[in-house]
């Protein structure tokens, strides 16, 4: 596997080894091997080039795979005319599905269940919350946190500061006023300044989304220390590392629905939609389709069972399922 500084496998993302074992089951696709396929083999190079860790990931996939003629991708490897993979086409009307499986199994070898046990944060967390439920924490200072499925947060009280992290899912803060004694919330993005008000942040992907009900927070980028915006309320941005997204208005009853046991969803693309019920399932979904990515989906879907949300969604938009075990499942 390629060195990358001391990057292990618990290293790379779950998102990252997710997209390798996609790209995985392409390259072992009879249609990459076909000359006409010269966009789809720019794409992957694009992809494997972009970040040391696909190819870290890819690298994995291959390595356990055993089926390639070489265990790695080198530094100078590109995908053009010429398959990186010795062996017979396979007939078929799409994509293999033997190899989308294959893939997605490997990747379940790779990423274990931290979708489900995220140990090692609940080891640093004070609070927690499990897959599927809801936690309250009473602060003493009166604060409220309602943790949403998955969660965890770690507190840090002193006579000048109310600092709480965010290490991992979403959180609803309802602050306890005082202005002699911030309430600051910190993520690996950014953080969230307050003296007492009600706000949501969510961690999705490489951001943290902050939607303000009342009073008023000031959100600072980690990375982008000078770089500050302030929320009124009813207004809603995503902080990243590199910076703050613009400010818009939101609509308090879809942030609101998860504190209901619901999701609601507006013309919202599957990606996100399969990213949220994750969440509120133990096992995972995996898209190995690009196609079906950007489908829009709107309606409310009870959480008290994400598995038939699924399955209502998968009928909307006629896509196809395949349940590898009660905990895995493509959507293809």
């Amino acid at each position: 596997m390629v060195e990358m500084a001391g990057k292990h496998t618990t290293d790379i993302p779950e998102t990252i080894l997710e997209q390798a074992a996609v790209w995985h089951a392409r390259v072992h696709d009879s249609d990459f091997q076909d000359p006409q396929s010269r966009q789809l083999k720019a794409q992957f190079n694009t992809w494997l080039l972009a970040d040391p860790l696909h190819r870290a990931a890819y690298d994995e996939m291959s390595s356990i795979w055993g089926v390639l003629t070489q265990p790695e991708l080198s530094e100078n490897d590109v995908v053009l005319d010429e398959p990186i993979v010795k062996q017979a086409p396979i007939k078929r009307t799409s994509w293999p599905l033997y190899a989308a499986v294959a893939s997605v199994a490997i990747f379940v070898a790779i990423a274990g269940v931290s979708w489900q046990q995220n140990w090692p944060l609940r080891l640093q967390s004070d609070y927690y919350s499990n897959v599927g439920e809801q936690t309250v924490v009473k602060l003493d200072d009166n604060s409220e946190i309602i943790l949403n499925t998955n969660s965890a947060i770690k507190v840090n009280y002193t006579n000048q500061l109310r600092e709480v992290e965010l290490l991992q899912g979403e959180a609803r803060f309802n602050v306890a006023k005082n202005n002699e004694r911030p309430f600051v919330v910190n993520t690996t993005q950014g953080t969230v300044s307050v003296t007492g008000t009600q706000f949501n942040v969510s961690l999705y992907n490489d951001s943290a989304t902050v939607s303000l009900f009342e009073g008023s927070v000031a959100l600072t980028s980690n990375q982008a220390s000078k770089l500050k915006k302030n929320l009124s309320a009813n207004q809603q941005a995503n902080i990243f590392s590199t910076g703050i997204g613009p400010v818009s208005e939101f609509d308090a009853a879809v942030v609101n629905a998860w504190q209901r046991g619901q999701l609601v969803f507006y013309n919202t693309a599957l990606s996100e939609v399969v990213a949220k019920l994750n969440r509120y399932r133990k096992g995972k979904i995996i898209i190995t389709d690009d196609s079906l990515y950007n489908l829009q989906i709107s309606g409310v879907f009870s959480l008290s069972d994400p598995d038939a949300a699924l399955e209502m969604i998968t009928e909307t938009l006629a896509v196809k399922q395949t349940r590898l075990t009660d905990y895995l499942v493509m959507l293809h």
